[in-house]
C-alpha cells in the first residue's frame, strides 16, 4: 500500500514536468543497442572470428642452444612443427564451431535485453496506471464525502454517511 501511495505521489509530482514519452518498441530497441551484455557478447563474436583465421596457422618454429659447463661442448636444436594427422583443419573446426556459438549468444543476448526492457516497461505501464486509479479513487472518495456532508447538513442523510465516507477517504 506505501508503495501505490509513493507511486501515487510520484505521479502528482511529475505530471507537472513535461514528460517524454517512451514507447514500447522504443524501449526495446534502446535496450537492444545498449545493453552491456549485447556489447560483449558481440566483441566475443568479432573475437571468435578472429581466431578461425589464426586456427590453421603453423606454430612457429624454435632455435634452442645449449652450453656445458664443466665440458666444452655446445648443443644446438632446431625444431619445425609440423601439423600433420589432420590438426590443422580440426584446429579451424573447432574455432568455427566456436565462433557459431558465440552468433548464438549475440542473438541470446539480444533476446534478453528485449525481454529485460519489455518487461521493465510493462511494468512502468502498470504503476502509472495504479497511480492512475488510486488519484481517481480519492477524488471520489472526497466527492461521496461532499455529497455526504451536504446531505447531512440538508437533514436528508444520516450522520453515519458523513462518518463512513471520511473513514473511506482516510484510507
Amino acid at each position: 500500500m506505501a508503495a501505490v501511495l509513493f507511486i501515487a505521489a510520484f505521479a502528482v509530482t511529475s505530471s507537472a514536468a513535461p514528460a517524454s514519452s517512451v514507447t514500447f518498441d522504443v524501449a526495446r530497441d534502446v535496450a537492444e543497442h545498449a545493453s552491456p551484455d549485447v556489447e560483449i557478447a558481440q566483441k566475443k563474436l568479432d573475437l571468435s572470428a578472429a581466431e578461425v583465421g589464426v586456427a590453421g596457422t603453423w606454430s612457429n618454429p624454435s632455435l634452442n642452444i645449449q652450453t656445458a659447463r664443466y665440458t666444452a661442448r655446445l648443443g644446438t636444436s632446431i625444431s619445425v612443427p609440423l601439423p600433420v594427422f589432420g590438426q590443422s583443419s580440426k584446429a579451424s573446426d573447432a574455432a568455427d564451431a566456436e565462433r557459431i556459438v558465440a552468433g548464438w549468444a549475440v542473438g541470446v543476448a539480444t533476446i534478453d535485453a528485449r525481454w529485460g526492457a519489455s518487461m521493465a516497461w510493462i511494468d512502468l505501464w502498470e504503476a502509472e496506471a495504479t497511480a492512475r486509479l488510486v488519484l481517481d479513487s480519492e477524488r471520489d472518495a472526497e466527492t461521496i464525502l461532499a455529497v455526504a456532508q451536504e446531505r447531512s447538513d440538508a437533514g436528508s442523510g444520516p450522520l453515519v454517511d458523513v462518518v463512513r465516507a471520511r473513514a473511506d477517504r482516510a484510507r
